[in-house]
């Protein structure tokens, strides 16, 4: 039998209640597919994956064999660890991201990669897009008719410089 989510067991709960309230056994039969109906509500819903960049998945897939021991040895040589790593930001990180529960959950619910938001230069309204740089004129770009293939940008700090300098808007690209 393949597992149901809470909302699953309640339908099929409730197609077992009986019309037919007249007769004891029913009325029996029906109080209990109630009860278990009034229980099923009560569970928690099923947890989802937990959503990580791709820096905390790929320590977790490193060292997801005795987590919490590889947990307590990163905090255990914390000063040993380079300050600068998105990872060792994301352990620090006090901002209610709960990095070691987030860890745990990622070994009891599974996870999924966040994808990192993607940005593209439009050139002339929306005419074009930026694509790439000329090499022998680093100022002349070469547009294209649709964003699905210019050059995507992961730093839109650097989207927005590119685009200054080659008099073009940056814009946010959908991951899907």
């Amino acid at each position: 039998m393949s597992e149901l989510s809470k909302e699953e067991l309640i339908e099929k709960l409730n197609i077992h209640l009986t019309g037919c309230p007249s007769d004891q056994w029913y009325k029996g039969y029906n109080t209990a597919i109630q009860n278990a109906i009034a229980l099923a509500k009560k569970l928690h819903d099923t947890p989802k994956k937990v959503l990580v960049p791709k820096y905390v998945a790929d320590w977790f897939d490193k060292n997801k064999i005795s987590l919490e021991l590889k947990i307590w040895r990163y905090i255990n040589e914390w000063d040993y660890h380079d300050s600068d790593s998105d990872f060792f930001k994301f352990m620090s990180d006090n901002n209610g991201t709960n990095p070691i529960e987030t860890l745990i959950k990622m070994k009891l619910y599974g996870y999924e990669v966040e994808q990192p938001k993607q940005y593209v230069i439009s050139l002339n309204n929306g005419e074009g897009y930026f694509h790439s740089w000329n090499p022998n004129n680093p100022f002349v770009v070469y547009p294209v008719k649709s964003n699905c293939s210019c050059y995507q940008f992961t730093d839109k700090r650097k989207a927005d410089l590119v685009a200054e300098l080659i008099g073009g808007e940056v814009e946010e690209v959908s991951n899907e």
